[in-house]
């Protein structure tokens, strides 16, 4: 009697085939992959993708304003508009409050989507001729500019897990920096070929977010549909 009991007591410690079988087939969590593996997810490849081309657009505006504002005859004006740009521009931190608000309402892929929105807002702003609204697109610019950096940093800390965050992003911003190779022959395209006029390379930023707005929308789906912590 002792004995059996013994053993009935060992047999329901003992995990079924089932449990088991379902242990061996659920996903890794994606936090607790390895370095390699987590750079060949889809979530990877969605926030590098969003990390290249918004790091690109945001230089490519610090690198292209006090061109567009000039050309907008900012110089008759003693360059007031241009000082203000500059006074705007460092005031990203006043924004910081509300960047983890946004995460915390709509969510990861929420607030890439709301990068994507401020980034077409201040593209639609720099495309009206009028040195006033540039002041407006500025501050829409300092705002995107803030939330592009806070929101790819809380990204790789929340989906791949603070273990791998320096590499990941490390490797990130390294691929960023390769597609910001590319500013240097569109400003001077623009500057010699379209006569300073960067209304084709800012309807080109425009684009180049559309296809953002789509892998958004495909992170979300897996995020909805995968067990949770894995992908």
């Amino acid at each position: 009697g002792e004995g059996r009991g013994e053993e009935e007591e060992e047999e329901e410690a003992q995990p079924s085939v089932s449990e088991n079988h379902e242990n061996a087939t659920r996903p890794t969590p994606l936090a607790e992959r390895t370095f390699v593996e987590q750079l060949r997810t889809f979530e990877y490849f969605f926030i590098a993708a969003v990390s290249s081309i918004h790091v690109l657009r945001s230089n490519f505006y610090l690198g292209t304003v006090g061109a567009m504002l000039e050309n907008l005859g900012d110089a008759e004006h003693m360059y007031t508009t241009t000082k203000a740009v500059g006074y705007i521009i460092p005031c990203g931190f006043a924004v910081i409050p509300f960047i983890g608000a946004t995460v915390e309402k709509f969510g990861l892929v929420g607030a890439v989507q709301v990068v994507n929105i401020l980034g077409i807002i201040y593209n639609c702003l720099n495309l009206i001729p009028s040195l006033p609204v540039q002041v407006i697109g500025a501050c829409v610019y300092t705002t995107y500019r803030a939330y592009v950096f806070s929101i790819i940093a809380t990204f790789n800390a929340k989906v791949f897990g603070l273990h791998t965050m320096g590499r990941i992003q490390g490797v990130m911003f390294l691929l960023a920096g390769i597609a910001n190779l590319s500013m240097n022959p569109i400003v001077a395209y623009t500057q010699t070929s379209l006569n300073g006029n960067f209304s084709w390379p800012i309807v080109f930023q425009l684009v180049a977010v559309v296809p953002l707005l789509v892998l958004a929308e495909v992170q979300r789906a897996r995020f909805r549909s995968a067990p949770n912590g894995s992908t």
